[in-house]
């Protein structure tokens, strides 16, 4: 007899020996702890397979995705129901194998982290997709009657939506009242909070103002605020508009100035006619010092600080926002460049530092918040590159570097219909995701509670990252193996917490074969993300109890994450505000300084719920009581 244990997402998620522990003999008795979790297939009479020939499932031959145990004797009937064996266990590894690294994570839990925004996870479109019939969608790609769309809103944990990019300043772009009613008919449905932008360039601040009153008198509970123009520290910007222009021509940053004095003028009267309404900007487009970008700095410093400086003690601005391709434009790249460049931990270390560094930190200290209101890997799209998995694994990786870091939220820009969106209309016109949605769904599940601090030992110097959040009774780690290529390691990755477990269970994030490339086959979970916005994924119990120190395998170009059960529950004090001041309130503006600067559970999951929220919106109903 051959007992063949197959894990339900193919792969194996502890290392064999401790992972067959749940299965073997105790006492002499034959144990299987969770017919769900792992089915067993008995074929009678039929030899062991020789390990070269044994398929390992859906991991695409690369690695262990089963336990045979061979060799079932029986040694004697207790009675016709009882059945004492002696099992001897094999692990059966078809195709290559990968090396192993060792990797310790610590989690340090008396050290509080932050608490992550309700509404950290958005899109942004352009202001053009609100117009009906555009980009090949017939009627209205923002509607309450798209529910393909809203589910896939939902399944992604998205909860912010911002309407912006280049189009908000087309003259040709000009979304009527009943474009506006379709989007918030859609906002309404998948509980979104929106940032709408207006426009600047050549604009009218009048039809500006009247828009956001519209806006504001139907539709406020939505609004998380409104932003002026889009990305106007590009050199483009600043010969189009006679009131915006440089003091010194082909410098960017001497065009700031009369940009702020025109932004000011704008908001002044939007003001006017809606005096409760925040305003975030100015939605920079250079993420500059990141290698390839354009150095677009005013006296110094980038736009955003320049923007903080300037609006410092005001209280209508909500945030900062700016903008952030990391890899620049995808053209100037193969589709092997983007994933070297994806998962290199160059854009951990080093890339996303630095802008962080310059750009972000002093928005903190001048007691603002900010958030990434455009992001992405690269602009535009290679086909194999913009869209495989390593976008997943980018995705996954971006968020919680960035959470970490104090932003507000991040909106990976999805303009129709690129290579590099995270939902797409395919020819048939059903919404699907692409292989970057993955990534935006596992941080959604992964990100629950309050960030922890973790310490890392990685002998190996594997290309590895590790976050950790606390909610309640629960403890999530998600582990981000990006090896890939030539000499990948998978990661034997060994948990000390200090805490008492009850269990302890995984996801997994995985691609056929462990590629990098792959652009279908995608699994959380063991489950694709259907365009009707169903999710089927389960998770895998890997062991039950406090049994000290305990490993689970990640292979190479794979994800996982680890939800341990804590027997105590772990209160989670106050959590401060990420601002690092607090705004008096004042005049509007002041002008620039320029000398200054469960245990398997099968999950169906379509739009989960929203927690509630103690921010205060008009009328003193928050804005997720409004939706509950």
């Amino acid at each position: 007899m051959i007992v063949k244990l197959a894990s339900p997402s193919g792969l194996l998620p502890a290392n064999p020996a401790g992972w067959a522990k749940e299965f073997l003999h105790s006492g002499g008795h034959f144990l299987l702890s969770n017919p769900a979790t792992l089915p067993l297939n008995i074929r009678r009479g039929t030899p062991a397979l020789p390990a070269p020939s044994r398929r390992a499932g859906r991991c695409g031959g690369n690695w262990p995705s089963c336990l045979y145990v061979a060799h079932v004797k029986r040694i004697c009937f207790l009675s016709c129901t009882r059945i004492w064996l002696t099992l001897c266990v094999l692990a059966a590894i078809g195709g290559p194998v990968f090396g192993q690294g060792p990797v310790t994570i610590t989690v340090n839990r008396e050290i509080r982290g932050r608490q992550i925004p309700k509404d950290f996870l958005g899109l942004s479109f352009e202001t053009a997709s609100l117009l009906k019939d555009h980009a090949g969608v017939p009627g209205y790609l923002f509607d309450s009657t798209n529910t393909q769309l809203i589910d896939l809103f939902g399944v992604l944990g998205l909860r912010n939506i911002r309407i912006g990019g280049g189009t908000v300043d087309n003259p040709r772009v000009n979304p009527s009242r009943q474009d506006i009613d379709a989007l918030f008919g859609f906002v309404k449905a998948a509980k979104l909070r929106v940032i709408y932008s207006l426009r600047l360039l050549n604009g009218n601040a009048v039809e500006d103002a009247s828009i956001a009153k519209y806006i504001w008198t139907h539709y406020r509970h939505y609004v998380d605020a409104f932003a002026v123009g889009n990305e106007p520290d590009w050199p483009h910007y600043h010969d189009r508009d006679p009131h915006i222009y440089e003091t010194s021509p082909g410098v960017p940053g001497t065009a700031f100035p009369s940009y702020f004095a025109e932004w000011k003028k704008f908001v002044a009267v939007i003001h006017d006619s809606v005096p409760d309404a925040k305003f975030g900007g100015p939605d920079t487009g250079s993420n500059y010092p990141i290698p390839g970008s354009k150095n677009t700095y005013f006296d110094g410093k980038p736009w955003t600080i320049a923007f903080a400086d300037s609006t410092k003690g005001s209280d209508l601005i909500d945030k900062v926002y700016l903008h952030n391709y990391t890899g620049q434009a995808a053209v100037d790249n193969t589709a092997q460049e983007m994933v070297d460049k994806m998962l290199s931990p160059t854009w951990d270390a080093n890339y996303y530092q630095e802008l962080y560094s310059e750009s972000c930190a002093p928005i903190l200290k001048d007691g603002f918040n900010y958030r990434l209101t455009e992001s992405n890997s690269f602009t535009g799209g290679v086909q194999g590159g913009s869209n495989c998995f390593a976008t997943a694994l980018y995705s996954l990786d971006y968020l919680y570097w960035w959470a970490e870091h104090d932003a507000s939220g991040v909106n990976f820009h999805n303009k129709q219909w690129l290579l590099n969106d995270t939902i797409y209309r395919d020819s048939g016109g059903n919404y699907r995701v692409n292989p970057m949605a993955y990534g935006i769904k596992a941080f959604s599940i992964g990100s629950h509670g309050e960030l922890e601090q973790l310490t890392i030992t990685n002998p190996h110097n594997l290309d590895l990252t590790a976050y950790a959040a606390l909610d309640g009774k629960e403890l999530f780690i998600t582990i981000i193996n990006k090896e890939h290529g030539d000499g990948a390691q998978s990661a034997r990755v060994t948990f000390r917490d200090g805490g008492r477990w009850e269990s302890v269970d995984e996801m997994v994030l995985a691609a056929p074969g462990s590629d990098p490339f792959a652009t279908t086959g995608i699994t959380l979970g063991g489950a694709a993300i259907n365009s009707d916005g169903v999710w089927h994924a389960n998770w895998i119990h890997l062991w039950s109890g406090d049994k000290g120190d305990r490993a689970v395998m990640v292979p190479p170009t794979t994800a996982a994450i680890v939800r341990i059960r804590l027997k105590v529950n772990v209160k989670s004090p106050e959590t401060p505000s990420n601002a690092t001041g607090t705004r008096p309130k004042s005049k509007l503006f002041s002008l620039p300084n320029h000398s200054s600067r469960k245990n398997s559970r099968h999950i169906q999951n379509r739009n989960p719920d929203m927690a509630k929220s103690s921010k205060a919106f008009p009328q003193g109903l928050s804005f997720y009581e409004f939706l509950n």
